[in-house]
């Protein structure tokens, strides 16, 4: 139980990096001083994500039964998407030499227009393709790993909770505390992020033989 729930937080912490949707919104609150505002989005963002987790979580079972008829492939088909999303962060990052995005995509400024940033960060958590297929992609990995994941599935929704609430509060107080050096600071931590991505993705594929 103990392992499920750690593993899940890890997770979390992980996957709820704030340099999306949700980080890009925090960040706009906190350069305007908008205290209020950030709280709120930080509560929306891993309200989204946690609820998101234990809709999936609720689906380990047949996602397990996937993974083990086709374990080779989804691991190195894993693997090689994990380490391309490492590379994006990084190529990204020294490309714009910035932590945070300069500027908003089109459709995220519509959302924003209609339904405010807290209800944004929390719709774009919540149902956003790219962070339910991260969803999956993790519950498998974990099931794959750990034996006793199918039966504490349940702890999966509560470890993200824990764990994309103290990272996102982390990156929100040093944020604010350093309104002026928070873009540096999220430029070197996307430099880690990308980094344990690549490193996630090599574990994946290599796991097995190693």
């Amino acid at each position: 139980m103990f392992v499920t729930l750690m593993a899940s937080v890890i997770s979390g912490i992980i996957l709820g990096a704030p340099f999306g949707v949700s980080g890009a919104l925090a960040a706009d609150a906190i350069l305007t001083h908008n205290q209020r505002l950030v709280r709120n989005i930080v509560i929306a963002s891993v309200s989204g994500e946690a609820i998101l987790a234990f809709l999936i979580a609720c689906f380990t079972k047949p996602i397990n039964s996937f993974v083990v008829q086709y374990q080779a492939v989804f691991f190195a088909l894993t693997g090689i998407i994990a380490i391309g999303m490492g590379i994006i962060s990084l190529v990204s990052t020294y490309r714009n030499q910035r932590g945070m995005g300069s500027e908003t995509p089109g459709r995220v400024k519509w959302l924003l227009l209609h339904t405010g940033p807290p209800l944004a960060a929390f719709t774009s958590n919540l149902i956003h393709p790219g962070n339910v297929l991260a969803f999956i992609f993790t519950i498998a990995v974990l099931t794959a790993h750990i034996p006793a994941f199918e039966h504490y599935h349940f702890l999966f929704g509560p470890g993200i909770l824990l764990g994309s609430s103290a990272i996102f509060t982390i990156c929100a107080i040093v944020f604010w505390k350093n309104r002026k050096k928070a873009d540096k600071f999220v430029h070197y931590f996307r430099y880690a992020l990308g980094g344990v991505m690549c490193l996630i993705g090599m574990y994946l594929i290599l796991g097995k033989s190693i």
